[in-house]
This record gives C-alpha cells, structure tokens and sequence, in this order.
C-alpha cells in the first residue's frame, strides 16, 4: 500500500467516527476511555500521531491503555498474547515512506503490568498538575487537581 492510498483510509476513518458520533447522542464516548495520549511504549517512546489517536478512536474495541507494542516488540521480549487479542493497525512512517503496521493494546499483553491508580496519580505529580504534600492522596483530589489544571489553562475541564 503506498503513502497515497494509506492517506486516502483517513477518510474511511473519519466517516466511522461520523457514524459513532451519531450514534452516541452527538458524542465522542470513546475519547474519554484514554486517560492520555496513546503511545508507542517500545524500545524508542512516542506519542501515536493525531491519525492514528482518530484510528483507535474509530476502532471497534474501547481501549483504557494508553500503551501499544509492535508484533516485532512482543516478539524480541517473548510475550504472550492474550486469548482474544486482536491487533489494530495503525500509521508509520520510515524515511519518509508511510505503511501501515499491526500494534497491540498493553491490556492484551499477559505480561505487561496493568496501570493502577498509584500510576494515574505519579503521571500527574510529575506533570505538576497534582500537588501533594506527602499526605494520602484520593481519586477525588486527582480529579479536583486535574479540574483546576484545566480551568487555568483551558476554556473549560472538558477541553
């Protein structure tokens, strides 16, 4: 497949999320499921491209990992597919060439530790949008951080 013909199944993409936004009251439902971007968590970390966040968003399944391996990165570390682990193909590119590639979710990989809250809250410590003082942390201030964050920076904590 060339970059020409890859570029055209954006369309294709588009029209799929056209009909869910339709479906679904005139809303996104699936964006909500990623709590951040998804990205490329092998050997060299990447945030996915805007096409291919539109591609997992069109997708049949709902993803709440924001984490994908390569055919090639399971294959090098020896991991083990889960019984109904299903690739999704996604963009990339290499000297300038575009092609499309199978990549699986973390949570269809059995030996990839799923993230916990614990996880959630230190991506937001680090970030600086979730001030702690050493004290326990709930969900609730996570959300309260996460709010005020957007409201300083953004129209509303929607955007």
């Amino acid at each position: 497949m060339d970059s020409k013909e890859i570029l055209g199944t954006r369309r294709e993409v588009g029209l799929k999320l056209c009909r869910q936004i339709r479906q679904n009251n005139f809303q996104l439902i699936k964006a909500k499921n990623f709590l951040e971007r998804p990205y490329y968590d092998g050997d060299q970390k990447y945030k996915f491209s805007t096409a291919n966040y539109l591609r997992l968003l069109a997708a049949k399944r709902k993803y709440s990992d924001a984490r994908w391996y390569s055919v090639e990165d399971i294959q090098k570390k020896h991991w083990t597919l889960k019984e109904n682990a299903t690739p999704e193909v996604l963009e990339n590119s290499a000297a300038g060439e575009h092609y499309l590639q199978k990549f699986y979710n973390a949570a269809d990989i059995k030996e990839v530790e799923k993230q916990t809250l614990e996880d959630v809250l230190d991506f937001l410590i680090v970030r600086d949008i979730l001030e702690t003082d050493g004290e326990i942390i709930s969900l609730q201030d996570g959300i309260d951080a996460v709010k005020n964050y957007a409201a300083k920076n953004f129209q509303d904590e929607l955007s």
